[in-house]
């Protein structure tokens, strides 16, 4: 296992498994994308991305997170300049061919996280 320091877009080594927890909604869209794309392009055949990640989407459960965030912003517990929650959809782009096993990460709390699991198909034999 190799922890890797350093700014989210850089590009990543190849052949790596890849995972992001919790740090999408702190880019703009541009750079959700390119973080994204770089970890799907990372990803060895039999690999897998795993995303823990808070969805916008028009839920209460997501009305409840934006609005925990934006009161930690408001006392500075949260330093984000802003916040920029990605869709499910704009999470799932960049692994087109990629099956994939995407759960809602609620049990007893009220806001809207994901699990994503993103595994790249081995290659055939």
């Amino acid at each position: 296992m190799d922890f890797i320091a350093g700014d989210a877009r850089d590009p990543l080594p190849d052949g790596h498994n890849v995972v992001i927890l919790d740090i999408l909604h702190y880019f703009d869209t541009a750079s959700q994308q390119k973080i994204l794309a770089q970890a799907a392009a990372a990803v060895p055949p039999g690999g897998a991305v795993i995303i823990r990640q808070p969805i916008r989407d028009d839920s209460w459960r997501y009305r409840m997170t934006a609005g925990v965030d934006a009161l930690a912003r408001t006392f500075r517990w949260m330093k984000a300049e802003s916040l920029n929650y990605p869709t499910r959809e704009e999470v799932t782009r960049a692994f087109a061919g990629f099956a994939h096993d995407i759960r809602p990460l609620w049990g007893r709390m009220p806001y809207n996280t994901y699990f994503f699991v993103f595994t790249r198909p081995p290659l055939s034999s």
